[in-house]
Formats: C-alpha cells, structure tokens, sequence
C-alpha cells in the first residue's frame, strides 16, 4: 500500500501536499487548452494537442497559450438588396434574312 507508512499528521500533511501540488502543477500545465476550450476558439482541439505533446517545452507551451488567445474571427455578415425587375425592353426585331438567290437582270429590258 502507498500510504501504510504514513502512521503520524506530518506525513499525512506532506502527502497531502504533494497532491496538492501535482494537481496545481497539471492544472497549470494545462492552461492554453483550457483557456482555449473556455474562449471556444475555432483551433481548441489543436490547442490542445499541441499542448499535450509540445508543452514540457517552454516554447510550444508559448505557442499554445498564444493559439488560445487568438481572437475568434467576426462571422461575415452578407446584405443582399431584392430590387424589383425593371422595365426590360421589348425583343429586338430578328435580323433581316439575306437572300442566297442572286436576281439576274431581264435580257428583255433596254
């Protein structure tokens, strides 16, 4: 058993203690993915892999903090007008048919 030697209240406040501190420590550890999750920024489950893996280094821990801060982008807000139709104008005429048939003139004629 892990605490069948812890027999007087000095031990007991040390193991105590020693929870204490792995929780804060972890909790710290932390931080970015759960400033992230509490912001609910676009990018939390990378936040959060990042962290777990790159943490124990002081400079992925920096970039995931910075990932976390990251400000959410503003939804684009699209404004369309419904214009009544205009008059539109009548048809164009067709064009005019060219006649394939060349007129000779009359012999007859003077």
């Amino acid at each position: 058993m892990l605490f069948a030697q812890v027999s007087d209240g000095e031990g007991a406040v040390g193991v105590l203690g020693l929870v204490v501190f792995i929780i804060l420590g972890v909790a710290f550890y932390f931080i970015p993915t759960i400033v992230a999750f509490v912001k609910g920024v676009p990018n939390k489950m990378s936040v959060a892999i990042l962290n777990f893996f790159l943490g124990w280094t002081f400079i992925g821990w920096v970039v995931a903090l910075a990932m976390a801060f990251r400000d959410r982008p503003a939804p684009q807000q699209v404004v369309v007008y419904n214009q009544p139709p205009t008059a539109q104008a009548p048809p164009a005429a067709p064009p005019p048919l060219q006649s394939t048939t060349e007129t000779q003139p009359d012999e007859g004629t003077p």
